[in-house]
C-alpha cells in the first residue's frame, strides 16, 4: 500500500498501475474479491490514461474477472467480450511481460467459465473459448449441480 500512496503522490501512473495490480492479485489469490473489485476499478480508472490502449482493455479484463467470481456474469461478460474484441495483439508480448499473464490467454479462459455457467458452452459456438474447453461436463466432481448466487447449475 506504501508503493501505492507513494506513487499517487508523485502522479507515477506506470507505477499506479503496478501497485494496483499487484494488490489485485493479492485480493484474488486470497479470495477478497470485493476488495478486489475496487482495486480493480482503481486500476481501470488509471489505465484508461495510458498511451497503451491494450491497457485499458487490461483494465476490462480485470474488471470483468473479479466480477465472474463475484457472481455477475453478465457484467463479466460484457468487459471480457470487449476486451478479446478489441485488444490490439501487438502488444501482447509487452503485456505477458509487464502483467503476469498472455491476456487473451487469461481472457478467453475466464470467457469459457462465464459461458460454462450461463449454460452456453457447447451450445454456443465458441470459437473463442474451443481452444481452450472441451466439452461442458455433466458433473463437478462429485457433484451434480452448482449453486453460484443461489442459481442452481448444472
Amino acid at each position: 500500500w506504501k508503493v501505492l500512496a507513494i506513487a499517487e503522490e508523485l502522479n507515477a501512473f506506470d507505477h499506479q498501475m503496478k501497485a494496483l495490480w499487484g494488490l489485485w492479485v493479492q485480493c484474488c489469490n486470497a479470495g477478497k474479491f470485493r476488495a478486489a473489485l475496487e482495486l480493480a476499478m482503481r486500476f481501470a480508472s488509471v489505465a484508461e490514461r495510458s498511451a497503451d490502449p491494450g491497457v485499458a482493455l487490461i483494465g476490462d479484463r480485470i474488471v470483468g474477472y473479479t466480477l465472474h467470481f463475484l457472481g455477475d456474469q453478465g457484467g463479466a461478460r460484457t468487459l471480457i467480450e470487449k476486451m478479446l474484441d478489441r485488444y490490439p495483439m501487438a502488444e501482447r508480448r509487452a503485456h505477458t511481460v509487464r502483467f503476469q499473464f498472455d491476456q487473451p490467454v487469461t481472457t478467453k479462459i475466464t470467457l469459457a467459465w462465464i459461458y460454462w455457467i450461463q449454460a452456453e458452452y457447447p451450445r454456443r459456438d465458441c470459437d473463442r473459448s474451443s481452444t481452450f474447453v472441451g466439452q461442458r461436463p455433466r458433473k463437478i466432481g462429485v457433484l451434480d449441480r452448482v449453486t453460484v448466487r443461489g442459481h442452481e447449475f448444472g
